[in-house]
């Protein structure tokens, strides 16, 4: 005679784990970018520029991506390991922290560039003397490393947006 007790414990068990394994999945899915087309470094280059604010307390920065020309490519999360540096590359300690979130992709192509919304607080003493930033995207397991040109003096914290733009599809 089988023992249903047993059985239908094991088979509890084993549904159990099934899901478990189902949901572990479904949110590395969701943590991780597409690895279908995804941007790998020479792909992708960005500039950054400071644009006007409606506000005296805040200055505004946009860093736009663009893909190489012929490319199309995912881009995904938001600027992490934001540093900023001086003209002789001394690492200026201004902090930064991200209210993007690190799963949202965008497309790009040579017609279709995404951007990154950056606010920093207006002082009324200068800011660090800024004069490039690094960080990386994370696109793949290391992440596509980006140097750019910083066009002002900028003080911390810097709030960093999510992304945005790219090819709607």
């Amino acid at each position: 005679m089988v023992n249903y007790r047993k059985s239908l414990t094991l088979a509890g068990v084993t549904a159990t784990i099934a899901a478990g394994g189902l949901l572990a999945g479904a949110g590395a899915a969701q943590a991780n970018p597409s690895d279908t087309n995804t941007c790998q470094p020479g792909q992708v280059t960005a500039a950054a520029e400071e644009v006007p604010s409606n506000s005296v307390d805040t200055k505004n920065f946009v860093v736009t991506f663009y893909a190489t020309p012929g490319t199309q490519c995912l881009l995904t999360g938001t600027p992490r390991d934001l540093v900023f540096h001086s003209a002789g590359g001394a690492e200026l300690g201004v902090d930064s922290y991200s209210t993007g979130s690190e799963n949202t992709q965008v497309w790009l192509d040579d017609t279709h560039p995404a951007q990154v919304d950056l606010h920093a607080p207006y002082a009324q003493e200068p800011g660090a003397p800024a004069a490039e930033a690094t960080f990386t995207m994370a696109n793949s397991t290391d992440g596509v490393p980006f140097a750019i040109a910083w066009p002002a003096d900028v003080n911390g914290p810097v709030e960093i947006g999510s992304l945005t733009g790219g090819n709607p599809g």
